[in-house]
């Protein structure tokens, strides 16, 4: 179990956030190694408390860090200063790229100085989903402690037992594999990388 991906400097990406292919693996081996509730809940405080966008495709994190260092490099933005000053060039304060699976990365100044190329994938870009942090921890939870790799949906009782009691969360109203949480535990019920 990692608290976080392992890419290359000067790149930070939180992957329990914003990489599907990442959390699987993670789920696997939380459900192997029967991780505690506490240990579980301690992992899922870094998902935060807001929406993000959470990258489907195929590239692995680190491949996605050297694509971005490469292109970094190519525009001369590779050094802290460089950086800092291509970032905020039209007072925006970030900038997009877009990497060879046409997939698109938002990247922002980081607060580490040895991590200053902090990356997110881009808004409702090609290859990534919206999801409600509520959601993603939901979902990482009843894949660990209930449903484990089967790929029915557990009863609507046992989730919200999970929300309410272990997330301190609010109960579900329903249960749909279209929406919510449904669909994410069909995600991440299929091949992600």
């Amino acid at each position: 179990m990692e608290t976080n991906c392992k890419v290359p400097l000067p790149v930070a990406l939180n992957c329990w956030k914003h990489h599907a292919g990442f959390i699987k693996n993670q789920i696997e081996l939380l459900q192997e190694c029967k991780i505690s509730k506490e240990e579980l809940r301690k992992l899922l405080l870094v998902i935060g408390e807001s929406q993000m966008d959470l990258y489907l495709g195929i590239l692995h994190p680190k491949q996605i860090a050297n694509e971005i260092i490469k292109k970094a490099k190519d525009i001369g933005a590779i050094n802290y200063i460089g950086y800092s000053s291509w970032i905020s060039e039209e007072d925006k304060n970030y900038k997009q790229m877009i990497i060879s699976d046409e997939s698109i990365w938002t990247l922002r100044l980081g607060n580490d100085k040895k991590r200053y190329i902090h990356i997110h994938p881009g808004r409702y870009s090609l290859q990534t989903i919206r999801v409600k942090a509520a959601t993603l921890k939901t979902t990482i939870a009843i894949k660990v402690l209930i449903s484990g790799s089967e790929a029915e949906l557990p009863d609507l009782n046992s989730i919200n037992e999970l929300r309410t009691l272990f997330l301190k969360l609010p109960p579900l109203k329903s249960l749909s594999l279209s929406s919510g949480v449904g669909k994410f535990l069909n995600i991440f019920n299929q091949d992600v990388q």
